[in-house]
């Protein structure tokens, strides 16, 4: 096979497996390989709508569940919590009932553990289920020293709070002279200031009649614990006495550390990674997690360092206060609105939602955080899923159709083998029927379509030497219509030869009569100039006669003959005939028997002619005063049958077959005289009218020409 080559007129021209090559990318494998990349690209967008969807419906189930979780686990806090605050009512009720009750009047163990020491403070020396501290800010004498006496009543209590909840860290009693009786027992001058002014810190004040009125257990938000405890909380409850029960002896507190609530209250498990924070009523982060840590950039404050004695409140710094950092505005501004809810924040590690629920008690607000990533995780998962299986499709689509395509190439260089022999053989064929071998035998290939081309190209060699032959053929009929032609020429010729005999006879007549007329004419009386004035119209009539057959037949043999088929009075046109024909013969009689029909189908012009040479011809071959009979009647084939019926010698039996050829003269009968046209012109007019004609001809009885004339169109139509 050539290479790629350039043909002057512009088309170009490649090699079958270049050719076939190309067919396939063009025909099977573009428009499949679109097809697949089509349905991955459906996949990949269904995938993509997949993934949107469940992390819409994820996004908004997890939402529901976060406000849950907040609220059940705000509930769950909140019971423990209560716990602490009943116990704290409870520690309340008890404690004002010992500094009611006198105390005893031996001595007794803890009065041995107290002292004095500088600054006129009163403290335990030694340790004990508590500890006890008289701040020298007031000065301390019996009566505070009884009122210290009394207040060792509650150490059991205590005692028996701390053991029972594993959330207490310790328990205390503050009184509004400063006293501080605290459980468990540590070396109190190490840790207080002297001159402590305990009820100008919060975990007093807080529960006096301003902050508390109702008297309940209220809880105070984060601070420095003096007492060396660290960051903590309390539950703090007024203690009132006096003479009408309205003055505030002190002040009883459970204390709870930061560090306890975030390892006992906060450790929750919660889904998706997340974690829980305690937010105070004025938005400072009470306890934080570990976890949290990170998201909020904060180290939560659990410890403390106690170089000096704490002399007023510390709180948390501003860093834990959600209303005081522009990142936690959203969640800061949700608190404030208070309720419980969800919102959307914009942490380190990412967007987070943020559900919260007030936990009733101490008011405070426990927020609920889990990140985004971990609440899509299972979608993000699924749509890693989905991209690892799109990416695989793909590459095994890559490696599919490079496999594929280097087989295809293989196939197409061993499709060209198989293909080129055959198409030579076509070729050497081809150039054989090129050459007049018409005959070839058919080959056997493997292929079907080559096998097809084969067997119509012997085919086609069969049909050209069948054209051949045809034409051959066609030249020998040409020849054969050359000497038609010829033949017709020679018709014509006979036909005029006929014509002018036909005309001589009427015409000689015609001069014998004037020459009659010219030399006798005086001498001929009325009955003689009658018959010679008949003699006359008969030889006219003759001429009439031959002219309109001659005319006629030219019409005829030229195809120029015009008719104009539809239904003709019938009745009428014969009696015009009969009529015209008695004048022509006045020695004849014509009789019509039976009723004739109103109409026929045919043309006026034809059946005037057919009825015309019938009749002459039967009223020319009767004797002289002979009776020419017509006999109509209807037929079952819907037609009129029209019998002429002659009192001639009839047709010989031999010559009947012939009586119908043009220019056929008999030795007697219908076609012994005249030109031989009649009976000719009468079939091919009948035939033209859808219907035929009929000769019975007996030996010496008449002849009988019966035309079969259709009533209705369809026939005569048909026929046509």
């Amino acid at each position: 096979m050539s290479e790629l080559s350039q043909t002057p007129a512009g088309a170009r021209r490649l090699p079958l497996a270049r050719y076939l090559w190309q067919s396939y990318l063009r025909a099977a494998i573009i428009p499949l390989l679109v097809i697949e990349l089509g349905f991955i690209g459906v996949y990949w967008v269904s995938s993509f709508i997949t993934y949107e969807r469940n992390a819409e419906a994820l996004g908004a189930i997890s939402r529901e569940d976060l406000a849950r979780t907040a609220q059940r686990e705000a509930d769950a806090i909140a019971e423990k919590l209560g716990a602490v605050g009943d116990l704290t009512r409870v520690f309340a009720a008890e404690t004002a009932r010992a500094l009611r009750t006198p105390a005893p009047a031996a001595a007794t163990d803890d009065d041995a553990r107290h002292a004095y020491g500088a600054d006129g403070v009163y403290y335990t020396t030694r340790e004990g289920v508590s500890a006890g501290f008289y701040s020298g800010i007031v000065p301390v004498g019996p009566a505070e020293r009884d009122k210290v006496r009394r207040t060792a009543a509650i150490d059991p209590l205590m005692q028996a709070i701390k053991a029972a909840n594993p959330l207490v860290a310790q328990l205390y009693l503050n009184t509004h002279d400063s006293y501080n009786r605290i459980h468990p027992y540590f070396e109190v001058l190490t840790q207080y200031p002297a001159k402590m002014d305990i009820p100008s810190y919060n975990f007093y004040y807080e529960a006096d009649a301003a902050h508390d009125p109702e008297r309940r257990a209220v809880w105070t938000d984060a601070y420095v614990d003096p007492a060396g405890s660290g960051w903590m909380v309390s539950s703090i409850a007024p203690v009132y006495g006096g003479a009408d029960g309205n003055f505030l002896e002190g002040v009883v507190g459970i204390d709870v550390t930061v560090d306890t609530i975030v390892r006992r209250v906060l450790n929750l498990q919660l889904p998706w990674q997340g974690y829980a924070l305690l937010v105070g009523r004025d938005g400072t982060i009470l306890a934080l997690p570990p976890r949290g840590e990170r998201d909020f950039g904060l180290k939560e404050l659990t410890a403390h360092s106690y170089d000096e004695a704490i002399r007023a409140d510390t709180f948390k710094p501003d860093d834990f206060n959600v209303h005081k950092r522009a990142d936690l505005a959203v969640l800061g501004r949700a608190l404030k609105a208070g309720g419980d809810g969800v919102v959307e924040l914009a942490l380190g590690s990412g967007r987070t939602l943020a559900g919260w629920s007030t936990v009733a008690g101490p008011g405070w607000q426990l927020v609920v955080l889990a990140p985004e990533h971990e609440i899509l995780a299972g979608a993000t998962a699924l749509r890693e899923r989905l991209s690892l299986v799109g990416w695989l499709m793909i590459a095994s689509l890559m490696l599919f159709y490079v496999g594929f395509l280097i087989y295809l190439r293989s196939r197409a260089r061993a499709m060209t083998a198989r293909v080129a022999a055959p198409l030579g053989d076509i070729e050497a064929l081809i150039r054989r029927i090129g050459g007049g071998d018409y005959e070839q035998s058919e080959p056997d290939y493997r292929i079907a379509e080559l096998q097809t081309v084969g067997t119509h190209l012997v085919d086609m060699g069969r049909r050209l030497g069948a054209a051949y032959a045809a034409m051959v053929e066609a030249e020998r009929s040409v020849r054969a219509a050359l000497d038609k032609e010829r033949e017709l020429g020679e018709v014509q010729r006979q036909f005029i030869n006929v014509v002018s005999h036909e005309f001589r006879t009427p015409l000689t007549i015609i001069d014998g009569v004037a020459q009659t007329f010219e030399r006798r004419a005086d001498r001929l009386g009325p009955d003689k100039i009658i018959e010679r004035a008949r003699s006359l119209r008969a030889s006219v009539r003759r001429l009439v006669d031959v002219l309109e057959s001659a005319l006629s037949f030219s019409r005829l043999e030229s195809s120029q003959l015009t008719h104009a088929f539809g239904p003709v009075a019938f009745a009428a046109v014969l009696q015009e005939v009969v009529q015209t024909e008695t004048v022509a013969y006045p020695q004849h009689r014509f009789e019509i028997d039976g009723a004739l029909p109103a109409t026929v189908h045919g043309d006026a012009g034809l059946l005037r002619v057919m009825l015309s040479a019938v009749l002459d011809n039967a009223a020319r071959y009767s004797p002289q005063a002979g009776t020419v009979t017509i006999r109509a009647s209807t037929g079952t084939d819907d037609c009129v049958h029209l019998d002429i019926h002659d009192q001639g010698p009839g047709i010989p039996a031999d010559e009947l077959p012939r009586v119908r050829e043009r220019f056929y003269r008999g030795s007697a009968g219908l076609a012994s005289h005249g030109a031989g046209l009649g009976l000719y012109l009468v079939e091919q007019f009948v035939q033209l009218s859808g219907g035929r004609l009929d000769i019975d001809s007996p030996p010496g009885q008449g002849t009988v020409v019966r035309l079969v004339l259709p009533v209705h169109g369809p026939r005569a139509a048909a026929a046509a």
